[in-house]
């Protein structure tokens, strides 16, 4: 396998520029901020232990000042850390208050409480945060923080960001590792020229540090998962390092990385247990192919274990056994994998687990062979040849079809203790991820009324069919009100039904019926009326005068609409718009219009090829859309006979 992350001399600086603002730009992007980081640095020392076990112990600063009255907003902060792999000591943060003379009087925080640590739908069971207040906040206020952070396993330490919330005036990061130590390193988001890089040796020591200065504040990429996308960071890991004459291996290569996941998988392993075996016997009872089989198998985990995040020390990391799995009917991906793999196995069809990087990471094993890469847990199913990704977390997930969020995304197979395989998860196209919409439009006065079908399809069905099965019956119809309204804000969603919403298998069909008043423009003998009742990508244009980021998007997708406007009686069409186009690899749009009997038939249709709209393709995006917005702007005029 290539070692794509090169060793500390060599550095792989890669992906766009955040931009060290020039000091136009600085004193500009100061004058919107609310504040400004003056200085954050972090100071690494790494030893190799009496035990020949590495210590790693990283000293943190920070200080930043506050430019207005809004900065009682952030006097509330907190240090998280996992007790399980790291500890928190020495911290020590203080406000600088002004006052008259230019000089600065210090108070220091005198409360730190710990807590656990809980986001909205997640378990953190081991994630521990110590909070605290910053007293007497202002504007001219300042602002410091310090700690010690030291880190139980290696494998985990190796994260440096260079922006922060705030613009950063000068941030620094330094390594003194022992000269045992041997590191790798690859950096995201910023450009060479942007950072100073020194090396030197004093000692036992190698010593390695990182500058940067007049950053930016952090800018997501819209659509993003995550700030890794387009924050300016470092992924600094230990290749190996020397104790008493031995080689020691730690994340050389993504070998090393497989070699050390094999610790998670030992004894997760279990004699069969009867009653999985008695229920694998019932699922897969008259089905014919191992596909049907494993279809069953897959489909029963989903709809029967609930998926629930855990992250619990080592239990982050380690499935739980089946046996735990199954009894509970709840478990995080690694549990739902581990007990997916189990079944296949009881019914004598081979499978195997895999560790994958959603699309909120933006490297790969190869280029991170270490746990950075990695944030899920799936099985993978090989038949025929083709690979099938299994991740159970979706419940409306097809066989075949991989989940959205490892589109693109390399797995690392686990092909027994020693053996593995990385394997691209395919993207999917946008033909199987439609919006079909048709209506049949009658005019009603000014109002207009309409009869509608809407399908959905692959990833489009997913979020509405999660919304459908768990809302409230009035959140629900307040749900589908928002997702069929057409025309104005006089729109009233006068009946709908529901089908195939929780079958995987087929398309979500939405059956409507609505009226629009005051949609109509009407004269003593014309009707004018403007058929795109939808106006997808109305806020499309791409402001391409700020600092922007590529765009990301979760899926290829296409929508199709089609509307159907009825002529009324004694009522010609005076006038049809041209048709309307424009095309390209990564997106377009086509609008026709056709008069067939007593109907004109509009037929709008939009397609988003790409899940990473580049800054280059920005200009072209916008034409697009402002041929769109034009197209919107046309009527069809009537005439009386």
């Amino acid at each position: 396998m290539n070692k794509i992350s090169r060793i500390l001399c060599a550095a792989v600086l890669t992906m766009a520029s955040v931009g060290a603002w020039a000091q136009g730009q600085w004193e500009e992007g100061l004058k919107n901020a609310s504040g400004l980081v003056i200085l954050q640095s972090q100071e690494v020392e790494i030893n190799v232990g009496e035990q020949g076990n590495l210590e790693i112990v990283s000293n943190i600063y920070e200080e930043t000042t506050h430019f207005n009255d809004n900065a009682n907003l952030y006097r509330e902060q907190s240090v998280g850390y996992s007790s399980t792999f790291s500890e928190i000591s020495n911290l020590d943060a203080y406000s600088l208050i002004p006052n008259e003379k230019g000089k600065f009087k210090k108070i220091p925080v005198t409360d730190y409480v710990t807590t656990d640590s809980r986001s909205a739908g997640i378990f953190y069971d081991d994630q521990k945060k110590i909070s605290y207040v910053f007293p007497a906040l202002a504007a001219g206020a300042k602002t410091v923080i310090s700690y010690s952070k030291k880190y139980y396993e290696p494998r985990l330490w190796g994260y440096y960001m260079f922006s922060s919330y705030f613009p950063v005036q000068k941030t620094i990061f330094t390594v003194k590792a022992s000269q045992d130590v041997k590191l790798n390193f690859s950096m995201y988001g910023i450009d060479d020229s942007q950072v100073t890089f020194s090396e030197s040796k004093k000692g036992k020591y190698n010593i390695y540090s990182w500058s940067a200065e007049r950053l930016g504040k952090i800018q997501l990429n819209k659509g993003a998962d995550g700030i890794l996308h387009s924050a300016p960071h470092l992924i600094i890991h230990v290749d190996h390092y020397t104790f008493d004459g031995r080689e020691i291996n730690i994340l050389g290569d993504v070998g090393d990385l497989h070699a050390w996941y094999q610790d998670f998988l030992k004894d997760i392993d279990e004699e069969d247990n009867v009653e999985i075996k008695n229920m694998v016997d019932k699922i897969v009872a008259g089905k014919k192919t191992e596909l049907e089989k494993v279809e069953a198998i897959y489909d029963w985990v989903q709809q029967n274990i609930k998926y629930i995040a855990i992250e619990d020390g080592l239990g982050g990391f380690r499935p739980r056994t089946s046996n735990t799995v199954y009894s509970r009917r709840y478990g995080d991906c690694k549990d739902m994998s581990n007990l997916l793999h189990s079944m296949l196995n009881m019914a004598n069809i081979p499978s195997n687990l895999a560790w994958i990087g959603t699309t909120a990471i933006p490297y790969s094993h190869r280029e991170v062979p270490t746990p950075m890469a990695d944030n899920h847990m799936i099985c993978t199913y090989v038949n025929g040849g083709k690979y099938y990704f299994l991740d159970a977390t979706d419940q409306y997930n097809m066989l075949g079809t991989p989940t959205s969020h490892i589109q693109g995304r390399e797995a690392l197979v686990n092909k027994g203790t020693k053996d593995f395989e990385l394997v691209n998860v395919p993207i999917v196209d946008a033909e199987q991820n439609i919006t079909e919409d048709s209506v049949f439009l009658s005019l009603d006065g000014t109002s207009i009324r309409g009869s509608g079908e809407a399908r959905y399809s692959g990833y489009k069905k997913t979020p509405i069919a999660n919304s459908l099965e768990n809302l409230s019956n009035s959140d629900k119809k307040s749900f589908l009100n928002l997702l069929l309204s057409k025309g104005n804000n006089k729109f009233l969603l006068d009946s709908v039904s529901t089908q195939h919403v929780t079958n995987k298998n087929s398309e979500l069909v939405i059956h409507y019926d609505f009226s629009v008043g005051d949609y109509v423009w009407q004269t003593a003998d014309e009707i004018f009326i403007n058929p795109h009742l939808s106006k997808e990508l109305e806020d499309g244009i791409i402001d391409t005068s700020r600092d922007l980021k590529d765009i990301f998007y979760p899926y290829k997708s296409k929508s199709s609409k089609v509307y159907c406007l009825e002529i009324p009686q004694d009522y010609k069409v005076n006038f049809m718009p041209a048709d309307a186009q424009y095309q390209s690899d990564d997106f377009g749009f086509k609008i026709s219009y056709r008069k067939k009997g007593n109907m004109v038939l509009v037929r709008q249709q939009i397609t988003i090829n790409t899940l990473q709209l580049k800054t280059s393709q920005f200009d072209d995006w916008n034409k697009m859309v402002k041929g769109l917005f034009s197209a919107y702007k046309e009527s069809v005029v009537l005439s009386k006979n």
